[in-house]
């Protein structure tokens, strides 16, 4: 036994049968795990979030996931949504988090080029977020954009979407992307 895994607080190695169930691509490297109470696993990996599900993982890339908080035993995770849907959001109660929470917050972090709040009526507005995708997925220089209205501004709203069509149009020439 490693003195390592002795410490308070320091993860065991990912069990090798929840490793080759995941479903890593070539050369992807595991950076943190943590357990549920039911036993099944959340993996971080360089390229993507692994949040367990009855059968199997569902895969978030990084650049995918617009906010991750951990409260009170639970790593909460949302995903970048579509202008004018409910994004998805899960909640994953953890037994051991290990070094999970870091980790998730350290990718997703990374991931943002920008994130600026775009006023549409008065002060109210929207959030543009220009994050990086995966290198092996899109060049470096290409952003994924996402949305995210304020509350009480309506992204259904037809003049709202051209307001904020037009206020991202001009954030990205500024920048120059």
């Amino acid at each position: 036994m490693r003195l390592f895994s002795l410490l308070p607080g320091h993860s065991r190695a990912l069990p090798r049968d929840v490793a080759a169930g995941v479903g890593l691509e070539h050369g992807e490297r595991v950076l943190a795990h943590g357990r549920t109470h039911d036993g099944r696993y959340a993996v971080a990996t360089d390229r993507a979030l692994f949040l367990p599900r009855e059968s199997g993982h569902v895969r978030l890339g990084w650049e995918r996931i617009a906010k991750a908080s951990w409260q009170e035993g639970v790593l909460h995770v949302t995903e970048a949504g579509e202008p004018g849907t409910a994004p998805p959001v899960h909640h994953l109660p953890l037994e051991d988090p290990g070094q999970l929470a870091d980790a998730v917050h350290d990718r997703v972090t990374s991931t943002i080029v920008v994130s600026e709040h775009l006023p549409l009526v008065g002060r109210a507005g929207v959030r543009a977020i220009g994050r990086r995708p995966p290198a092996e997925s899109a060049s470096p220089d290409e952003l994924l954009w996402s949305l995210s209205f304020d509350e009480g501004v309506n992204p259904h709203d037809p003049e709202v979407q051209d307001r904020a069509a037009q206020a991202l149009d001009d954030l990205r020439r500024q920048m120059g992307v």
